[in-house]
């Protein structure tokens, strides 16, 4: 185009020179000629720009982050004169259109029509746009360019990836989920939930443990069985990473709270889901259809919270005193954090803390250091890792 630009000002300051010497009918005929090309041009461009068609389609508007979605351009030309250089420009920067065998310079004659079908595939979920970007119209002698904008622009919701896990490692060494009912209970008794043994009391009720750590027999209360919860904390606030490292951090951690969530939904283990946006949100996922419901939900959560991990943990440790397995999926160990999974351990509850993250500073790495010296299992999970490798 710059080539045609300036081979067309040296043809113009040519016949400019021609006609202000020379003069005469065929000086200012070529004259006026060249001072008509780039209306005629500049013309055509609003003409093509007003009458070009286009549409593009998908068969949903929602779809899982990774999967292939067919997906389908049409242009189209109505009118009597062609239309030359219709570029297309496309998404790629969180989704990308397969390009095989794809033209992305079209040349429509009259009555005709260009249909690209092919596949796109989504890199992170969220809602955005999708396919054309926009259209360049380029006119026929390559001296201006026009920027057709999609007004219409086709949007996807797409939704993180759920790994289907085939074991949950990171849970209690002892415990087994296929063996608990429905909740998660776990018959734990506390030391505080017994008492001395009494002559008369059902030896059945002797708890051993107790008993051999006292010296001598303990029984248990009738009222001291505990239900022992799943609790997973997702960490809301902003991430410090930058473009497309912020976005990758944000999709592993919900694809780790998934992915958790889902399998102990197949082992028929209640779960709860807590995080803060806006205000403090608890999702109980006991079944497919409350775990879809939260899914469907997760292409909208925002990584914008106010508040800091450490206090909403805290305000739920406060107003939930008994003993629960939390599961602490954060994006940032900072001090505060650490002061609140101490005074957690402090309370006798059980906690594991997963940290995503691109590197860990030497701070983190000094404050894993600290929580391990507490029997808090810290697991450092990059982008990149597969879960079932690190957490299954």
């Amino acid at each position: 185009m710059r080539k045609n630009r300036i081979i067309y000002l040296a043809l113009l300051i040519s016949v400019t020179v021609l006609a202000s010497f020379f003069g005469g009918t065929i000086s200012y005929a070529l004259f006026n000629m060249c001072i008509g090309i780039p209306i005629v041009a500049f013309a055509y461009n609003v003409y093509v720009y007003c009458r070009l068609q286009f549409y593009q389609t998908t068969p949903s508007k929602v779809v899982e982050k990774g999967k292939i979605l067919p997906y389908e351009v049409l242009f189209r030309n109505h009118d009597l004169i062609p239309f030359t250089h219709v570029k297309v420009n496309f998404y790629d920067e969180q989704c990308q259109v397969e390009q095989s065998d794809q033209v992305m310079e079209y040349y429509l004659l009259p009555g005709d029509e260009k249909k690209l079908k092919t596949t796109l595939k989504c890199f992170y979920r969220g809602e955005y746009s999708v396919g054309v970007k926009q259209v360049e119209i380029i006119d026929f002698l390559y001296l201006f360019r026009m920027t057709y904008p999609v007004m219409w622009p086709l949007k996807l919701t797409v939704l993180p990836t759920v790994v289907k896990l085939k074991n949950l490692g990171i849970l209690l060494d002892d415990e087994d989920p296929k063996t608990y009912d429905f909740g998660f209970v776990e018959n734990m008794l506390l030391e505080s939930d017994t008492r001395k043994y009494r002559p008369g009391d059902n030896p059945k009720q002797i708890h051993w443990k107790v008993a051999a750590k006292q010296g001598e027999l303990f029984t248990r209360r009738e009222s001291a069985e505990i239900k022992r919860n799943n609790i997973i904390f997702m960490d809301l606030q902003k991430v410090d990473e930058k473009g497309f490292g912020k976005l990758a951090v944000e999709d592993k951690i919900l694809e780790i709270v998934l992915a958790i969530a889902y399998y102990l939904q197949v082992q028929n283990i209640s779960s709860t889901i807590c995080f803060n946006e806006d205000q403090f949100n608890e999702c109980t996922i006991t079944h497919p259809e409350s775990f879809g419901n939260f899914y469907q939900t997760t292409s909208r959560i925002l990584f914008n919270d106010q508040t800091p991990f450490s206090i909403v943990l805290e305000r739920y440790l406060v107003q939930h005193p008994k003993l629960d397995y939390y599961i602490l999926v954060t994006h940032g160990l900072t001090e505060e954090l650490c002061t609140s999974i101490q005074k957690a351990v402090a309370y006798e509850q059980q906690l594991i803390v997963l940290l995503v993250n691109l590197e860990c500073s030497e701070k983190e790495k000094e404050s894993i250091r600290q929580l391990e010296t507490l029997g808090v299992r810290t697991v450092v999970i990059h982008p990149d890792d597969d879960l079932d490798q690190v957490i299954g």
